[in-house]
This record gives structure tokens, C-alpha cells and sequence, in this order.
């Protein structure tokens, strides 16, 4: 009779497998067991076995030469239904075991008595038995000491259970370790390659975690800046005013003590006979006991630089305002940009009444042309110094004035137009005796504003620099593209040359974000960039134009050869090797034509472009409409 399934038999077999003991190698533990058995009850065969679906499983066994049988014939298979014994006198007589193939055939079992493996959690995985070939009467107390050796066993598998159990703790436990290991790791790589200075106080003030740009900027060693409170031994800590402030009254102790967020406050740190200005964010860390915050998170940012080139700035600016001089600006049309007060005090005009109307309104009518011929000399380059015109305020007086013309230059290099500055000289045309020193003083005021010029320009360029390049990639960032092509478009239509633009998006990129994280997307973001910086011609300028989008701009490129350079980016992309998974991108190309003729139009054309090859499954390059490349 095959015996029915235990109630609970998908958990029990659950536990059966968590144990890992079927087919495992034979082992003292359970042989000894096996030989006691045998020795109490001096019976042919005992064996101790575990009961999958399908079979009957011998772990230890005495005289039998099988490893296993089919489950419907095994007589453990009655045994784990319960947790009592199974005792059966004469197999011939109980219906379970009459017809098996065990009773009938040449084994010839007829006595057997069996007791449940029982597991700590009430899973009967298997079976303790002794079978006998004769009928026979099994004491109790031969019973009790049965399932005293089937105890045993079940110990020693709650012991192998506990034994796995506590290795895969700890090969969780390690597991976990190398994780906080591997991110403790990037987070000091990552906080070391911030080119800002990053610094966390703990509750009493002291720095428990800094980056090298937080040790160069303050001048310390790593010891010394965690032995200290923050920014004490530094130097002498001053004000944005220039005011010396005690080492607690800095912004980072004032957000612990207080706990309100700070930025922007501009710290001075003075050295010796230099001093070090920063740029302080500080950000509590709120505690959970709301006694004050766990710490302070606090960045820190080299503005040395930027403050003096806001001051110079700023005195650039107090002399254009203040100078009784004569200083406006003109764009190359010949258009009035600026006006200061001393043009108002010399022409008699207000800023109201010439912004805006073209220089010549100043001028004695027909010389415009002179005008336009001084601008067209400036638009290449030259500086007209010391150019003597006749100009009639509104009350009817003449005046002469001495005018000086200077290129102004964008932050690309392009002259937009010309600073002008003009003096009144008419007191010194009558007093010729004082003109010479007049002039004399003229150069050299004219010298010295040349030099504070050039020096603002040198720390302009610097401020557009960092404002016209992607953080992540070093590429140009969206802005710095869009002055790039405008530039470049003007040039075209000036000279009539081919101009072509490249969009590309890195294909599936935030399924790559989600599933492997967004320091993985940064790096494969930093990698196309490469890619496509080593794929374009010397003269070409390539972007982030934004998210996982790129663009290049391919000044004197026909549609063909803006289009072989979109497949070569393409397949170098895609043949790259990656560390997660392949990356491919889906790019857009477009030429100017008469009816792609400004930037917007162009930069429209390769997007619809774009978004046309990755309707094509993406991994394609669009050419303004067509299909041009797999």
C-alpha cells in the first residue's frame, strides 16, 4: 500500500533541501548510529534514510547494497506520516507492507520498526529503522532506545543546520563587509576627485571625514585636521568685510551650535602675507534625540581668485562711474550700449536719450561715414587712440573732444564692439601751453585703464571658462554649444561654407541609471564623451547638450562628411568594451540649407533626426530624414 503524503509536505521538503544531506558522502556520525542500532537489536539490516518526492534515500545503512529505492515502496514513507514509532511484528500481516515488493521478493523483510527524524521545527525529513527477516515482537523498551538513536541523529542534523546556518551568516556577514568596504572606498575616491573641499564635523566640532581638496585648501596635514576643531591652527579667520573673527564665530561651528543651514558665506583665512578666501556651505545633520544636530556637513570653495577679480571689478567700475571722463560703448552697428555719467556731464544727454540711437546723433551731420570707418578699423582689431572731433551739446556750445576706441571682445574671442572713451579738451585747445602735460597725463591714464582692462579680461576668461565646460565630461556644456554654433553659423553665412550638426543619445541610458546606479551612468557618460571627442576632426566642437545627450558642431561639413563622421562616433561606441553591458547610441545629423538657416532650425533638424533612428530600433544614424548607416 503506498503511503499517503505528510500534510505538511512542501515545507518538509523545503527543510529537507535547506539541509543540502541528500547525496552528500557517508559520515562517522550517522554510521555509528547506524552500528548501534544493530548491535541492540542484532537484526540483517538497519539503515537511516531521508524521503525526497521521488525516493528513499540511504544516509547510513547495514545490510543492504543500495543507495536508494522508488518512495512508494519504501517503508519510511508510512514512518515520517507521524511523529510515533511504526512498529510492524509481521509485514505479511499489516496491509501497508503485505504486498511490497520488499516483503514478497527475495529481500524477504518481515519484522520492522522505524522512528521519524524529526526536525527542531516538526519536519519528519527521514527515518531511523531496523528490519528483520523473521516475525518479531520489538519491547518497548527496545523501542525507547530506538528512538533514543534517532534523536541523536536529528541532532546531528540540527547540528549540520546550525553549522550551515552560521557559515552562511558569515559569508553574509563578510559579503556585507566588502560592500561597506567597496563603498567606503568609492567614497573616498569620489570625495577626493570633487574639486571642492568636503569636511563632516562630528556633535563636539572635531572633522571626522575630509577629501584632499578640504587638507589643501585649509594647508593641513590629515592629523592635523582631525586633532582640531575646523579651521583652527589655519590662521587668522576674517569676515567678507576683511574683519578678523574668532575661530568659533566661523560659519560651519555657528550651524552645529544653532543647527540652521548656511550658504555662501565667504570666509577669509589669512597666512603670513597671503590670504586664502572660501566659499562655506554648511548643512546640519539632524539627530534623532533632537538634542542638536549629529554634525555638520560642510563644503568649501577656493574664491580667491573670484574676489579679487570682484574687486578689481568693482574698482573698474567706481572709476567708470566716478570719471569725469566721457565712457560709452558702441556695438559694431555703430549702436549706443553704455553711458556713464560723465558722457551725460559732457554731451548734455542722458543715458535715457542716446541708449539705443546710433553714435552719429552726437556728431555734426555727414560724419556718419567717419563713424562707420573707425568701427569697421576697431571690428579687426585696432585701437584708435586720441582721435579729435567737434561735437555741439543741446545748449549750442561746442566742444572738443579727444576720443579713444577700444575693441570689446566675447568671452569666444569675437570683437562685438567698441569701448569709447572721450575727454573734453576744449579748455586745453585754448591754453596751448598746458595741452602738452594734459597729454602726457592722458597716456597715462590711458595705460592704466589698458592694464586694469586686460587684467579683468585675464579673470573674465577664467570665469567663463568654468562656465562654458560640462563638469562631468570636460566637454563644452549647452551653453558654451549653443555660442559655438551660433558663432560658427554667422561665419557660414558670411563665407557661404557647408555647416553641419551631430545629435546623439546614449540609447536605454536611464534602464542602465536604474539597474546599475548613477556612478555607473556617470562613468559610461564620461567614457562616450571620450569616444566621441577622439571620433571628430581637430576643428570640431563636441557638448553635453544635456542628461545622456551629446551634440557636435562640424563647421565647413557637407551633409556626407557631417554623416561619416555620425558613423564613426557610432561604431566606436558601440564596439567599445563596457563594463555592464554593450552601449550604443542613436544619432541625428543635419546640414544648413535655405530652410535650415539659424541655429534653433539646425539644432531642431538633427533632433527630429535623432529621434527618427531610434524609432529605427535606435543603434542608428538619422540623416535629416533618411536612414543613412546600421
Amino acid at each position: 500500500m503506498k503511503a499517503r503524503q505528510p500534510e505538511n509536505e512542501i515545507g518538509r521538503l523545503s527543510a529537507l533541501r535547506a539541509l543540502h544531506i541528500l547525496d552528500s558522502p557517508r559520515e562517522s556520525a550517522f554510521d555509528d548510529i547506524v552500528r548501534i542500532a544493530k548491535l541492540i537489536f542484532n537484526v540483517n539490516v538497519v539503515t537511516l534514510c531521508f524521503i525526497d518526492e521521488t525516493r528513499q534515500w540511504f544516509k547510513a545503512s547495514i545490510g543492504i547494497d543500495i543507495s536508494e529505492s522508488p518512495r512508494d515502496v519504501a517503508f519510511c514513507a508510512h514512518t515520517i506520516g507521524g511523529y510515533e514509532p511504526v512498529v510492524v511484528a509481521d509485514t505479511r500481516l499489516d496491509p501497508r507492507f503485505a504486498d511490497n515488493p520488499f516483503v514478497t521478493g527475495e529481500f524477504g523483510a518481515r519484522a520492522y520498526a522505524g522512528i521519524p527524524l524529526v526536525t527542531y521545527d516538526g519536519f519528519a525529513l527521514g527515518s531511523l529503522c531496523v528490519v528483520d527477516t523473521v516475525p518479531r515482537e520489538f519491547s518497548p523498551e527496545s523501542i525507547e532506545a530506538l528512538a533514543s538513536l534517532a534523536r541523536q541523529a536529528s541532532a546531528q542534523l540540527e547540528l549540520k543546520r546550525h553549522i550551515a546556518e552560521q557559515k552562511r551568516l558569515i559569508a553574509d556577514r563578510d559579503a556585507k563587509n566588502e560592500i561597506l568596504k567597496t563603498r567606503d572606498q568609492l567614497f573616498r575616491t569620489s570625495l577626493d576627485a570633487i574639486t571642492e573641499g568636503f569636511v563632516i564635523v562630528d556633535r563636539g566640532g572635531l572633522p571626522i571625514v575630509s577629501n584632499k581638496p578640504a587638507l589643501s585648501l585649509l594647508g593641513l596635514s590629515p592629523l592635523e585636521l582631525h586633532e582640531l576643531p575646523l579651521f583652527a591652527g589655519c590662521g587668522t579667520l576674517m569676515s567678507k568685510d576683511g574683519v578678523e573673527i574668532c575661530t568659533h564665530d566661523n560659519p560651519v561651528e555657528r550651524s552645529r551650535r544653532d543647527g540652521l543651514a548656511r550658504q555662501g558665506s565667504l570666509l577669509g583665512i589669512r597666512r603670513g602675507n597671503g590670504t586664502r578666501w572660501l566659499m562655506v556651505n554648511a548643512f546640519p545633520l539632524p539627530s534623532d534625540s533632537g538634542s542638536g544636530p549629529y554634525g555638520v556637513v560642510a563644503t568649501l570653495t577656493d574664491m580667491t581668485e573670484i574676489k579679487a577679480a570682484e574687486e578689481e571689478h568693482a574698482l573698474l567700475a567706481a572709476i567708470v562711474t566716478c570719471a569725469d571722463d566721457a565712457v560709452t560703448a558702441v556695438d559694431l552697428a555703430g549702436t549706443l550700449i553704455s553711458w556713464n555719467a560723465g558722457a551725460e556731464r559732457m554731451y548734455g544727454r542722458t543715458e535715457a536719450d542716446v541708449l539705443g540711437q546710433h553714435a552719429s546723433i552726437l556728431a555734426p551731420p555727414g560724419e556718419k561715414r567717419f563713424i562707420v570707418e573707425a568701427l569697421s578699423r576697431v571690428a579687426l582689431g585696432e585701437t584708435l587712440a586720441h582721435v579729435e572731433v567737434r561735437r555741439q551739446r543741446p545748449d549750442s556750445v561746442w566742444i572738443t573732444v579727444s576720443l579713444t576706441m577700444s575693441p570689446i571682445t566675447s568671452s569666444a574671442g569675437e570683437i562685438t564692439g567698441a569701448a569709447i572713451l572721450g575727454r573734453d579738451i576744449t579748455a586745453q585747445k585754448a591754453a596751448e601751453e598746458q595741452l602738452h602735460d594734459y597729454h602726457v597725463a592722458l597716456e597715462f591714464q590711458n595705460i592704466q585703464l589698458e592694464l586694469a582692462n586686460a587684467e579683468l579680461g585675464d579673470a573674465n576668461d577664467k570665469l567663463r571658462t568654468l562656465a562654458m565646460i560640462d563638469g562631468l565630461t570636460s566637454l563644452k556644456n549647452h551653453r558654451s554649444f549653443r555660442e559655438c554654433l551660433d558663432n560658427e553659423m554667422r561665419v557660414s553665412r558670411q563665407y557661404h561654407t557647408p555647416i553641419s550638426v551631430i545629435m546623439l543619445d546614449v540609447d536605454l541610458f536611464k534602464a542602465y541609471n536604474d539597474k546599475f546606479g548613477h556612478p555607473e551612468g556617470d562613468k559610461v557618460l564620461k567614457r562616450v564623451a571620450e569616444l566621441i571627442s577622439q571620433s571628430v576632426r581637430s576643428r570640431d566642437t563636441a557638448a553635453r547638450y544635456g542628461g545622456e545627450e551629446f551634440a557636435v558642431v562640424l563647421p565647413e561639413a557637407s551633409l556626407d562628411a557631417a554623416t561619416v563622421v555620425a558613423e564613426r562616433i557610432r561604431a566606436t561606441i558601440q564596439n567599445a568594451e563596457w563594463p555592464n553591458r554593450p552601449i550604443t547610441v542613436s544619432v541625428g545629423v543635419a546640414s544648413a540649407t535655405p530652410f535650415v538657416s539659424d541655429a534653433g532650425n539646425l539644432v531642431a533638424a538633427a533632433d527630429r533626426a535623432l529621434y527618427r533612428a531610434k524609432a529605427f530600433g535606435r543603434n542608428f544614424v538619422a540623416v535629416d530624414g533618411t536612414v543613412a548607416a546600421d
